[in-house]
């Protein structure tokens, strides 16, 4: 079978020990499963983060399980980061993959100290794997625990919102990129360069490199559960997102629908750009932006490099990959100092996917999405 191995970074994380009771709690699969605990600080932290790090490690090197073995230590960062804290977790689990001579079958799972998972967790993982063996990586199905937080009700209906909008433009790599929810196939994490050791947003970079690979899958008959606290570690993602909205007491603002109707009728056009025609009709904003970015000097280059319709088309999205989109995202909201809520943005599609539905609240339109996502093969974008 596989050789599974759980990275969790922890930096000052009071919660771990929950996340391990959920991991033994899973049901047994049948590969070896070994979590590999990553403590972490920077070398100037406070002496009450060094002491809460001392007690995690005392407890973690004490935790006994019998759904896998447990690997922890702590490190003393000149540059402390999450990226830095995950890249010396999976570095590690390639290299002990690498000796134990298994780099087919070895596994590098994501997931952070203040989460839980699904009791099937582990083998529901570990069939993925084995019943997609082309698929290089793979994003996990996640719902945040919820409890009166409208924050979190925002932030999450956010990241569904965009992702599935995305999915409805066409784009191939339209897969969420929560760092918590992520695994990949050792040969391919060695195969992309490994991890970045950014401050934050590691996990859609990474991401972005395992896409490109092709073959790129969901997860979605299991669940991570994320925690919806506050975080002020990061410069973004979900623990800054919710110390953002309570400091400024304000709802979270997403991207207006515009913008994907703008990249979908951009991308509907890859067979006139492959017969050498400028795509019509486009945005001023598309416009713009493609001629900010050289489009034509691009185009060309692609098309001197394919010799055929569907090599150009994997090209194409290389170049107009998930980076490209988010910038043309934040290049539309700046340009047009346009700030909509999540609730008006997601309002327009909202009603494509779900044209009968009429939810009460952004609490009702996240449940609804939230099942969308968990039974997508069921549904197809119009």
């Amino acid at each position: 079978m596989f050789d599974i191995k759980v990275v969790i970074p922890s930096y000052n994380e009071p919660h771990l020990k929950s996340t391990l009771d959920s991991l033994a709690n899973c049901y047994k699969p049948q590969s070896m499963v070994e979590v590999i605990v990553v403590i972490n600080h920077h070398v100037h932290s406070k002496d009450d983060i060094i002491t809460n790090n001392q007690q995690t490690l005392a407890m973690a090197k004490g935790y006994k399980s019998n759904n896998f073995y447990i690997d922890v230590a702590i490190y003393e960062l000149e540059k402390q980061s999450v990226g830095m804290a995950r890249k010396i977790g999976m570095d590690m689990a390639y290299s002990k993959i690498k000796k134990n001579d298994n780099l087919k079958n070895g596994l590098i799972i994501n997931l952070d100290a203040d989460c839980t998972v699904a009791s099937n967790y582990l083998i529901a993982l570990e069939n993925h794997f084995l019943n997609h063996p082309k698929t290089p990586a793979a994003s996990i199905y996640y719902e945040h625990q919820l409890s009166d937080n409208q924050h979190i009700i925002d932030y999450e209906l956010h990241l569904r919102y965009i992702t599935n909008a995305l999915r409805w433009t066409g784009h191939p790599y339209a897969y969420q990129t929560v760092g918590s929810c992520m695994a990949a196939r050792a040969e391919a994490y060695h195969k992309q360069g490994g991890m970045n050791t950014k401050q934050a947003g590691e996990d859609f970079y990474f991401l972005q490199k395992m896409m490109d690979l092709g073959n790129f899958s969901d997860i979605l008959d299991t669940t991570v559960f994320p925690s919806d606290r506050i975080s002020d570690r990061v410069p973004f993602g979900t623990g800054r997102a919710m110390d953002d909205m309570k400091n400024k007491n304000q709802p979270w603002n997403s991207y207006h629908f515009d913008s994907y109707i703008d990249i979908k009728n951009f991308i509907s056009q890859t067979q006139q750009m492959y017969e050498g025609k400028f795509p019509s009709h486009l945005s001023a904003e598309m416009f713009d932006y493609l001629i900010s970015n050289n489009f034509e000097i691009k185009i060309k280059e692609i098309k001197s490099n394919t010799s055929h319709y569907q090599a150009f088309k994997k090209r194409f999205f290389h170049w107009f990959n998930g980076f490209m989109v988010m910038k043309y995202l934040n290049f539309v909201r700046e340009k047009q100092q346009q700030k909509q809520t999540i609730e008006e943005a997601i309002l327009p599609f909202f009603a494509i996917l779900f044209p009968n539905q009429n939810p009460k609240n952004n609490k009702e339109m996240l449940l609804c999405m939230r099942n969308f996502d968990k039974n997508r093969g069921q549904y197809v974008y119009l």
